[in-house]
Formats: structure tokens, C-alpha cells, sequence
């Protein structure tokens, strides 16, 4: 179960009225046009099963030493417990992260995964609220205009919030990583539709 969670949905651009919502929907359901993506399905999808169906792509993450890595220290205890997703797709297929970023030698970081399903488990003392770039500062994993996460660029991201999915038009990296939300990056051909994954049927 999530705890320390925010008391209310993270803001991002468009998202906050119903015309922002239907515009971000309606952008993303142009599967034709260019950086684009399909909506959601309305066949619900469990996050553990995304594992099976994602092709592994990185090497595993190894790691020595308890130095904190942009601002992530080594988790002193599971208070706040809580779950994001990163989602990332190339040429229409789920690609798999490691499945043991953040776990390394002598340190299990307040960030890391459990496994190659993208569920970023954050744990930490107090309610602390991290960033995307600071996962990717963990991973070792950088994302720019000509390289995105060891791959060619570039990206398209979308932020997928309460089943409202927002396309990102600011910097990727400052996303925040709250609780239930889902941060999508695209490569090259967009997938035919994004899973709508069962987070209270999750347990996380």
C-alpha cells in the first residue's frame, strides 16, 4: 500500500480543466499524425504481467559504495512508501528496465526496482517527492534531443495521471515522481495503445 502519498493529483500542463484533459486525449489519439500515441484501452492491464510482454534492453545496474547519487541517499526506512511507473516504448514495443536499479552493494537507495515491470518503488523517512532526472541520475541514464536512455533520440513523454494522460512540454527530467503516476516515454513509431494498468489491484 502506498503511504505518504500527495493529497491530491500532480498539476501539469492542460491537465487541470476538461478541455485541457479532452485536448491532451484527443493529441494522443491521432495515431496517424507524427509523436503521437493511442489513449489508453479500456481493457485493464496488471502491472506485474508488463514484465512478460517487455523486452529487455539495458544491462543490469551494478553499484558499490552507500554515496548518495543526485540527492538519493540509502533508504534508513520504509515510512513513506510509495510508487510511480516509467513506461518506454521503442518502435512499439515495451522495453524491460533492470531489475535491480538502486539495489547495490552495501545500499538499497530511498529509489530502485524490484523487477522489469518499470514500478519505481520509493521509500523513505519523511514525505520526499523525487524527480525523473534524479532516477535517471541513479541509473546512470541521461535523456537529450540526440540520445534518450542509451538510445537515439528523440523522445516523446506523457504523463499519465489518473487515467488523464498530458503530454510533457517541459522538461522531461523535473517531472516528479509522485505516487500512481505514470511517465511514458516514446521512440520512434508510437505503440497502437497504452494499457490502462490496475493500480488498486496492484496492492501498491
Amino acid at each position: 500500500m502506498s503511504a505518504c502519498g500527495p493529497p491530491c493529483a500532480p498539476k501539469f500542463p492542460g491537465a487541470t480543466t476538461s478541455a485541457g484533459r479532452r485536448a491532451g486525449l484527443a493529441l494522443i489519439s491521432e495515431c496517424g499524425a507524427a509523436n503521437c500515441c493511442a489513449a489508453p484501452t479500456g481493457e485493464r492491464h496488471s502491472i506485474s504481467s508488463t514484465t512478460s510482454f517487455s523486452q529487455p534492453n539495458w544491462p543490469a545496474w551494478r553499484h558499490s559504495g552507500t554515496a548518495s547519487v543526485d540527492g538519493v541517499g540509502c533508504a534508513q526506512s520504509e515510512t513513506c512508501h510509495t510508487h510511480a511507473l516509467l513506461t518506454v516504448y521503442r518502435n512499439g514495443v515495451r522495453l524491460a528496465l533492470p531489475d535491480s536499479i538502486g539495489r547495490g552493494t552495501g545500499c538499497n537507495y530511498e529509489m530502485h526496482t524490484h523487477d522489469g515491470s518499470g514500478v519505481l518503488h520509493i521509500e523513505t523517512e519523511v514525505p520526499r517527492t523525487f524527480t525523473l532526472g534524479q532516477f535517471l541520475s541513479l541509473w546512470g541514464q541521461g535523456i537529450g534531443a540526440g540520445s534518450v536512455l542509451g538510445m537515439p533520440g528523440p523522445a516523446q513523454y506523457y504523463v499519465i495521471s489518473n487515467e488523464t494522460i498530458t503530454p510533457v512540454t517541459t522538461d522531461p527530467a523535473a517531472l516528479p515522481l509522485t505516487a500512481h503516476t505514470e511517465i511514458v516515454v516514446i521512440l520512434g513509431t508510437p505503440p497502437a495503445a497504452l494499457p490502462r494498468y490496475d493500480w488498486p489491484g496492484s496492492g501498491l
